[in-house]
């Protein structure tokens, strides 16, 4: 089988991981490169099967580790996908099938591979339904129909690529775009709040200032509002007229010193509650 369709079987059995150990329940899937670029130079995962693949994902702190064997069986390929417990060294969780093309084998690894890494969870409910319509051509073939006879063994055997299942608390193993992503994340929810806080400030500020105008503009008001009345009030008429005209200045006067006072008393309240509060 072409080195490009093992691949890409390879890479439809990782979105199966991804699907049913999402990063919210804590895991973390190595891609292709992760893997490569923490292995020492001398090793390639291809070349590693069993407890050398357990010893590798134990290596890079991995908590499982799956492998996928391609192989050829009389005229049909074969398919061997094995999750192993890294700490424990045992393997938890396998399937197999055949089939005349990739093609086939690609529609067993679409139905088996959501199922086959559930295990990884324990006991915590999967966040989509097992129900879900799946496509079920070919059919699986039962695991006891692919056991070679004893005497027998394949008359060849490719080895896919691996897909090593980290948890997130090994921060160290994730790619770069993830932990961009959680700078991103963390950028955000730090200026959401820190815009409360902003808003809250800019408000009080804005209270100040106007309650130290109005307070300042209240006083002087008043103050000068009470002279003018004064100064009305000591005018001494010659006539009629003027005492009028002198009796309109002071209710002017006082009047505007009343607007004066109150505008003086609500600034230095609005000054003390954006103060003290």
């Amino acid at each position: 089988m072409p080195f490009q369709e093992r691949q890409f079987i390879t890479n439809v059995l990782r979105a199966g991981a991804v699907k049913a150990l999402p990063a919210d329940f804590g895991f973390t899937i190595m891609t292709r490169d992760n893997i490569n670029a923490m292995l020492p130079p001398d090793m390639s995962i291809e070349d590693c099967e069993g407890s050398c693949l357990v010893e590798t994902g134990r290596n890079i702190s991995a908590d499982y580790v799956a492998q996928a064997r391609v192989g050829l069986y009389g005229e049909k390929f074969t398919l061997t996908v094995e999750l192993y417990e890294t700490i424990s060294s045992k393997l938890v969780s396998s399937f197999t099938g055949r089939g005349v093309d990739a093609e086939e084998l690609l529609g067993i690894v679409e139905s088996r591979a959501h199922e086959f890494f559930l295990i990884c969870r324990g006991n915590e409910p999967s966040p989509y339904p097992l129900d879900a319509p799946v496509d079920e051509s070919p059919k699986p073939v039962d695991e006891s129909t692919n056991i070679a006879p004893p005497d027998s063994a394949p008359e060849s055997v490719e080895d896919s690529e691996p897909k090593i299942l980290v948890p997130r608390l090994y921060t160290y193993a994730e790619d770069s775009s993830m932990v961009a992503q959680k700078a991103a994340q963390e950028k955000a929810s730090a200026a959401r709040k820190v815009a409360p806080a902003m808003a809250e400030s800019n408000v009080r500020t804005t209270l100040i200032v106007v309650s130290a105008v109005t307070t300042v503009i209240g006083v002087v008001g008043a103050f000068f509002a009470d002279y003018y009345a004064a100064d009305a009030y000591d005018k001494i008429p010659d006539n009629k007229y003027q005492y009028r005209d002198n009796l309109n200045d002071i209710r002017l006067a006082q009047n505007l010193r009343t607007v004066g006072i109150i505008m003086g008393a609500v600034g230095a309240v609005g000054l003390g509650f954006s103060i003290f509060f």
